[in-house]
């Protein structure tokens, strides 16, 4: 009977039967697959992983719940406001309100564009660390570090590490003073 009940509930979950919450994680997919014996539900084709104004998309994934983790296979796309971030494969744990990325991984926010091998994106402060080599583009300008945040609330992107920044006469505003 405990094991209807949460199927039950997690169907509802996936399906959109349930509105979502802010702590409330929405997987829908084309199809699921529940292993009783090792509590996972693995998810196959179209995924669409819904966590507060978080949306994450991907070819496939799994949901443990013996570790409360969801992972997530094959063009990972992950959304929320202006930020967009693509990688190969995510690992998404909704108690911590984390997502961890691995690369290739490519970032928009705005006018802003950046490249790294491993991020971090943190949920409640809305904050993306990349590390592996990350490099942040506005314009012309180059940004590099050992690691680079940038945050959404704040509008701030920093360089920890032996960081560089390469800027353009444009940005300098030296056009023309040579």
């Amino acid at each position: 009977m405990l094991i209807q009940a949460f199927i039950l509930a997690m169907v509802l979950v996936m399906t959109g039967g349930v509105q979502a919450k802010p702590d409330v994680v929405s997987i829908k997919a084309e199809s699921f697959q529940y292993d009783v014996k090792k509590r996972r539900i693995f998810v196959t084709k179209d995924l669409v992983m819904t966590q507060g104004d978080v949306q994450i998309t991907s070819e496939s994934g799994s949901y443990d719940q013996s570790m409360s983790r969801v992972e997530l296979l094959n063009q990972v796309v992950i959304k929320k406001g202006g930020l967009q971030a693509t990688c190969e494969r995510a690992l998404a744990l909704p108690k911590d309100h984390r997502i961890e990325l691995l690369g290739p991984i490519h970032v928009t926010y705005d006018d802003i564009r950046a490249t790294a091998q491993e991020g971090v994106y943190h949920h409640v402060d809305q904050i993306l660390w990349l590390s592996g080599e990350p490099k942040v583009w506005q314009n012309q300008d180059l940004l590099t570090g050992t690691r680079i945040s940038i945050d959404i609330k704040k509008k701030l992107v920093t360089a920890v590490g032996s960081s560089q920044a390469v800027l353009s006469s444009d940005t300098l505003n030296w056009e023309g003073q040579r």
